[in-house]
């Protein structure tokens, strides 16, 4: 007699704790010890299903708790939905989130359209919003920070108060904490970056080191390795390492080797070829082993920059006798540089075409002056004659 009486006192007592309770709320259903446990009649169209889901509910509508304790904090947050062991737990007045897995999004209170997939995704946040963690521990530190992406374990980890960021990747953007519109798509990438802003880092372990640079794109397995501060940096091409930590505004292309075949720096200048060899002065390019091309054209700012001053009234032409006692010292025309002066500058060649035609036209003046005088001396000996003629008839 006491059995039974024992186990109606048990079942009576699972259908108090258990099931459709109209006395606390109307439109509810709940499954589980204290499910939805304080509803009033306010809080309608919740399901909890699991010890404790929706303990704390009195006026939210439209949320759905399913584990042990998911959404056990929530008082007056709305659409809601949480799966998992502590998933949503602290959450009080938030809306609009999702939360699946175990702790995923534990901590949020009044963060409202976050979507958590994963176990402890988005485990801190409290008032961020708008974000999306998909992966174990994704977005797992994120405190304020929000319409960010991540996509991967560990992806966004240490992110706090970062917003308008992409992470896609196993610890992709891990060490981001105020940084802004970063995009990192592959394991590791932008792995310690903390404050940098505007960056993408399009491969595995791409800017790994860069922790507070701005407006860098590097594309590449393990590419963009030394930049930490660097800004306006664009490189593509795989395992281009050792760069200096604070570059700034330069364009590297290279090979699958890591091999710079081309680099534009931060003053405009470009080398193809060794990265290593410089262009002197404020020349804007320099190619190793040189180029073979079918045609060039070489402008010219202005007119004063040809030799057409050769001809003018007023231009002085050097007298043949100093020009061969300046040639007979020095071993080089006038205004013509010396081969030392060549090998230590190389050849301006518009200057030098100029200076060539420079040349070209002084002998063609020097020949007219030659033939002048040749012609007056022909005369000259044409008179000679005449006159030796006269002479000659006259004996």
């Amino acid at each position: 007699m006491k059995t039974q009486n024992v186990k109606r006192l048990m079942f009576f007592l699972t259908i108090g704790l258990i099931g459709v309770t109209q006395a606390r709320a109307q439109l509810n259903t709940s499954y589980g010890t204290l499910a939805l446990y304080n509803t009033t009649s306010n809080g309608i169209y919740n399901a909890a299903f699991g010890n404790y889901a929706l303990y704390f509910n009195t006026n939210g509508k439209y949320n759905t708790g399913i584990g042990f304790k998911a959404l056990y904090y929530n008082v007056i947050g709305n659409e809601n939905t949480a799966i998992g062991y502590y998933a949503l737990l602290k959450n009080t007045n938030g809306v609009l989130n999702t939360a699946t897995g175990s702790n995923a999004m534990f901590n949020n209170d009044v963060g409202f359209s976050n979507s958590a997939y994963g176990v402890s995704s988005l485990y801190t946040n409290h008032h961020g919003n708008y974000n999306t963690a998909s992966g174990v521990a994704s977005m797992y530190n994120n405190y304020s920070g929000g319409y960010n992406t991540a996509s991967g374990y560990n992806a966004l980890y240490t992110n706090s108060s970062g917003s308008y960021n992409t992470a896609m990747g196993t610890g992709a953007l891990y060490g981001n904490t105020y940084g802004e519109s970063n995009t990192a798509v592959g394991a590791w990438a932008m792995r310690t970056n903390v404050i940098g802003f505007y960056n993408s880092g399009i491969g595995s372990y791409a800017l790994y080191d860069l922790s507070g640079g701005g407006n860098n794109t590097a594309v590449g397995y393990n590419t963009g390795r030394g930049i930490v501060g660097g800004y306006g940096n664009t490189i593509i091409g795989a395992n281009v390492t050792g760069l200096p930590s604070s570059l700034t505004n330069n364009i590297i292309l290279a090979d699958g080797n890591g091999n710079r075949r081309l680099q534009i720096d931060g003053n405009g200048k470009t080398r193809i070829g060794d990265p290593s060899l410089t262009t002197p002065g404020t020349y804007k390019l320099y190619v190793e082993d040189g180029i073979l091309t079918e045609k060039v054209v070489i402008a010219l700012a202005n007119s004063t920059q040809w030799a057409d001053y050769v001809f003018a009234p007023d231009y002085k032409l050097m007298p043949l006798s100093e020009v061969a006692g300046f040639v007979k010292e020095n071993h080089h025309l006038p205004n013509v540089p010396a081969a030392e002066e060549v090998v230590k500058t190389g050849v301006d060649v518009a200057a030098m075409n100029a200076k060539l035609l420079e040349k070209i036209e002084e002998l063609t003046l020097y020949l007219i002056d030659q033939h002048q005088q040749h012609e007056a001396l022909q005369k000259q000996v044409a008179d000679l004659k005449e006159k030796l003629a006269k002479l000659e008839t006259g004996k």
